[in-house]
């Protein structure tokens, strides 16, 4: 979420100041800076969808995965501490 703000902030200081962007030629710039943005940001949205999609078919294939992992958690915690 925090590239995707900042992206919208970029692009919303981007649409404030196009007169100057346009007046002094710095579209390839900005172009340039707003792209490695949103790489990023999709870079960032692939991972947690592939984290996504780990998760859903553990779940699907191992139902009772979670609750054993649970259990597994709580058993380190009272014997560990």
């Amino acid at each position: 979420m925090v590239n995707i703000d900042e992206r919208m902030t970029l692009i919303g200081e981007l649409f404030g100041a196009i007169r100057t962007i346009k007046l002094f030629a710095w579209e390839e710039y900005f172009q340039k800076k707003l792209h490695e943005k949103r790489k990023l940001e999709l870079k960032n949205l692939r991972v947690h969808i592939y984290f996504q999609a780990a998760s859903f078919l553990v779940n699907f294939f191992f139902p009772d995965f979670d609750i054993l992992v649970f259990q597994t958690y709580l058993i380190y915690l009272i014997f560990n501490y």
